[in-house]
């Protein structure tokens, strides 16, 4: 299953839990993965699973069938209600993740309880899972640069806007998806 992009992850995933637990409730996750971070994983489990998912969960509450979910997203905090079952992706900013021992992991491991599950026992063929099922490809991976310059704009508010117009006037009708010249935003 190795080289899978994160559609082909949550469809892998979602097929180990609708295998082995048809008849679940609630799937917890984490918001970031350790390599990529790009947080897809969880919302298409959800869709995979086709239930309903809440990302960025910092606390929850569960009442009958029902679970209230506090998050905080772009600086407001939501309450959402989510009927079981679904996926919930736990932010962890809040969160200390419980120390386990070295000897807590090896009596983990030793147990049976740990179930290894592969391609055929799931059903899965070479074709649906790994790099080869995967449409995404990682090219490179790098840190952008930002190359900014400040200008400053001097003068009345009518000439500001003048010579604002006109030195970045094609970028910013580029942005917005219109011709700022034939809409008035300048003499010409």
């Amino acid at each position: 299953m190795a080289g899978a992009d994160t559609m082909v992850t949550s469809y892998t995933l979602a097929r180990a839990i609708t295998r082995e637990c048809p008849d679940f409730d609630l799937v917890f996750c984490g918001c970031h993965t350790s390599d990529s971070e790009t947080a897809q994983v969880d919302p298409q489990l959800a869709e995979e699973l086709e239930v309903a998912g809440v990302a960025y969960v910092e606390q929850l509450e569960l009442q009958n069938r029902t679970v209230r979910l506090k998050r905080e997203v772009d600086d407001f905090l939501e309450t959402l209600e989510l009927d079981l079952p679904g996926v919930i992706t736990i932010a962890t900013q809040h969160y200390t993740p419980r120390y386990a021992s070295l000897g807590g992991l090896q009596d983990a491991f030793d147990r049976d309880t740990i179930k290894r599950m592969d391609a055929q026992g799931l059903g899965l063929t070479p074709e649906q899972i790994g790099r080869p099922a995967s449409p995404t490809r990682i090219l490179d991976v790098y840190s952008p640069v930002a190359h900014k310059e400040n200008i400053v704009l001097r003068g009345s508010a009518k000439k500001v806007v003048e010579d604002l117009l006109d030195q970045f006037g094609d970028q910013i009708g580029a942005a917005i998806g219109k011709d700022l010249k034939s809409h008035g935003g300048t003499d010409e």
